[in-house]
């Protein structure tokens, strides 16, 4: 690795400027300005690595933030991007080595990247870092918002409550099948008081965007789940954020609820985890 270096971005405009510079050229999934990635480089739990050439050229970039998991805390590794010409020369390696290093210093428990089914580069990437697949793949559907304008979605004399750590109510959510108690949560109760649906929450910020991850659901049926996809939706607009998402496992039939909701395929994914 004596041809370039890795280090963390600091929260200065230049190192904004770089990551701006690479995600463009390498992935293009950003909208963001360089002064807009600076606010996200400077909140806590980002951790992004950039590597530069012997010239000081950005050449490489890596985003990365903690979120909490059900076994602790998970280093999401998010967008990974090397320029042309450094590519399959073991940057993106490094990048992701150095990130999973440093997570391991400050305690993660589980180490994660979502990666498109034909990505196989960036697969091949993550696995000689010592992740592996798991589950049988996934569909991403995400609802995209373009305005922050409430809908009422509730039948009559449903209710709905939310707190801000499912640990904190004695919700029937699923305990014990991957739940984290620190995630939020929304519940659905029907017109005879019976809890219908349970939506667990994650914030998430990135060099993309800002929004709300499901994590989990809980539903008696699919009407129950569309409808706490919806409230879901309705949530993350009442916060004025960009989207709302969530994988679904391949097979499932919540995402023909999820479409019904005004999700839309983002595309097919497979996890890769370690930890």
């Amino acid at each position: 690795m004596d041809s370039y270096t890795i280090r963390e971005a600091s929260t200065s405009i230049d190192d904004a400027e770089a990551l701006s510079r690479v995600e463009a050229v390498t992935l293009g999934d950003s909208d963001l300005s360089a002064n807009e990635m600076l606010a996200v480089l400077s909140q806590p739990g980002q951790y992004i690595y950039l590597a530069h050439d012997l010239d000081g050229t950005c050449i490489g970039m890596l985003a990365s933030f903690d979120r909490h998991c059900e076994t602790g805390e998970r280093l999401e590794l998010d967008m990974l991007g090397v320029v042309a010409p450094w590519r399959g020369r073991g940057v993106a390696r490094n990048l992701v080595g150095r990130a999973i290093d440093d997570g391991r210093s400050r305690g993660c428990t589980e180490y994660r990247a979502v990666v498109a089914v034909d990505n196989l580069a960036s697969r091949r990437v993550f696995e000689r870092c010592g992740l592996a697949s798991r589950g049988p793949g996934y569909r991403l559907m995400t609802r995209v918002f373009a305005g922050f304008a409430s809908v009422p979605l509730l039948p009559d004399g449903w209710a709905q409550e939310s707190t801000p750590a499912l640990a904190e109510r004695d919700w029937a959510y699923p305990v014990g099948s991957g739940w984290c108690s620190a995630w939020e949560g929304i519940r659905l109760l029907d017109a005879s008081g019976k809890q219908a649906a349970v939506v667990a929450l994650q914030r998430v910020d990135t060099i993309a965007y800002s929004g709300y991850w499901i994590e989990g659901l809980w539903s008696q049926n699919l009407a129950s789940g569309q409808l706490a996809l919806d409230v879901a939706a309705e949530y993350a607009k009442s916060c004025e954020l960009d989207e709302v998402g969530m994988l679904i496992p391949m097979g499932d039939d919540l995402w023909q609820a999820a479409m019904a909701a005004g999700y839309e395929h983002a595309g097919d994914y497979g996890v890769l985890v370690a930890g």
